[in-house]
């Protein structure tokens, strides 16, 4: 009588299952039912086999948003891999301003999106609160830059107003008076 698959045998068969690409109607055997011999033959089999497409992970746009939990995120691209990943912006109660890593989470589970890019008037009014750029964590000291709550590369990387522009699309957005 032939001795049947091993625990270990039965428990790399069924991850394999679940990770390779199997022709169409293949049908698995029960590997409990399988010998030591037929398990380790089925094993090799499956490692022949390629492994399943990995979905890709959802792209964020680079920039700050707010995520649905109410915080606010940067999303960065990294200088390794080009992965994203996001940074809390945490305001103490000194009114001092960091980023702190809190990798991909945010991204993954959704907390942040497409959808959630902060418009650039929230971002003006964390800027002109704080005298710190939400973008890029600079202090703010030029008053065209306090005023606009964000400095001129950032609003040039980002296609928002800055400096007499500002002002115009403030008003527009009846943000301040006419």
């Amino acid at each position: 009588m032939q001795k049947l698959a091993t625990e270990k045998q039965i428990a790399l068969l069924a991850k394999l299952a679940e990770e390779r690409e199997f022709p169409p109607n293949t049908k698995r055997p029960n590997f409990s039912e399988l010998s030591v011999k037929q398990a380790s033959e089925k094993i090799e089999q499956y490692l022949a086999l390629p492994k399943k497409a990995k979905a890709p992970a959802p792209v964020v746009v680079i920039g700050v948003h707010k995520g649905s939990d109410g915080r606010l995120y940067k999303v960065v691209k990294g200088r390794q891999n080009g992965a994203r990943y996001a940074k809390l912006i945490s305001v103490s109660e000194a009114g001092l301003v960091s980023f702190v890593y809190v990798g991909r989470g945010p991204i993954l589970h959704g907390i942040i999106d497409d959808n959630s890019l902060l418009p650039w008037e929230e971002a003006a009014a964390f800027g002109r609160r704080y005298s710190f750029c939400v973008n890029c964590g600079a202090e703010l000291d030029d008053p065209n830059s306090v005023a606009a709550g964000y400095g001129p590369v950032c609003a040039k990387n980002h296609g928002w107003p800055h400096g007499a522009k500002h002002t115009e699309a403030l008003k527009a957005a009846g943000v301040i008076p006419a």
